[in-house]
């Protein structure tokens, strides 16, 4: 929903809290609501970021190498691959974390223990599939401990079960990208996200998607809250680039 304008901003200004804090550039990117096109993805890969996380029912179809597409819609797909995802002219790389285990863990019972934690994840595992698995596990960080009290524990003495065991290797997104071939293409549904399934009207339009409103709650303010505030936002860039130009050197 951002102008190229805001969305340029947002990425640079994400790029530069990490230089500042890690002293390295970042290599990949989490959107919000992981709300992602075309258009924002190739921004990301302009910006050289290597990488993205999105939900697996954003794919769209998927190809193998020297393959035909293939239907993805739903999560039909083998989401323990990562997937290059051509946008703009450029490339990015797309991890799509499992939903199963995302929804058991945010609104399940996957955190009630390390117990059940772990095996909510290797049922994410088919040694069928015949390749080196990369199981990406995403969920809100708000769901340690504001959702789930005690979450954050439960994620901890699983994770100090797998270190030792072999059984699972824990890696961050770019070590698997440096370790495993990004082979299979992907096209991703335009204007999708994790958390509505109409995309990102949530954030523009009275799409239906509630948490139990009243009868008869209705979202139709939404679109002119949301034209107010594009139409401030296009007031404001003017304002500022005119008084801030004096007193910024960037």
């Amino acid at each position: 929903l951002c102008t190229t304008r805001d969305r340029l901003t947002q990425v640079r200004w994400g790029a530069d809290d990490f230089r500042r804090r890690f002293r390295r550039p970042p290599e990949g990117m989490w959107l919000p609501e992981t709300a992602a096109d075309s258009e924002t993805l190739a921004a990301l890969a302009a910006e050289g970021i290597r990488f993205t996380v999105l939900s697996p029912y954003q794919a769209r179809r998927v190809r193998p190498p020297g393959g035909d597409w293939v239907d993805a819609s739903g999560a039909r797909f083998d989401p323990t691959r990562p997937y290059r995802v051509r946008a703009g002219g450029r490339e990015i790389v797309v991890f799509f974390y499992d939903g199963h285990i995302a929804r058991s863990i945010a609104f399940g019972n996957a955190l009630a223990s390390p117990d059940a934690l772990l095996e909510a994840l290797r049922a994410g595992y088919d040694p069928a599939r015949g390749h080196d698995e990369v199981l990406t596990v995403a969920f809100d960080g708000e769901t340690l401990d504001h959702h789930r009290k005690g979450g954050d524990e439960v994620l901890a003495a699983a994770l100090r079960r797998l270190a030792p065991g072999g059984e699972v290797e824990v890696l961050n997104f770019a070590q698997a990208l440096d370790r495993v071939p990004v082979d299979w293409e992907a096209e991703i549904f335009e204007g999708s996200s994790w958390s509505c399934a109409h995309g990102i009207e949530r954030w523009r339009s009275d799409c239906g998607c509630e948490v139990g409103g009243r009868p008869g709650w209705r979202q139709a303010w939404r679109a002119p809250l949301r034209a107010a505030l594009d139409g401030l936002r296009d007031r404001v860039h003017g304002l500022f680039d005119r008084e801030a130009a004096p007193l910024l050197r960037d």
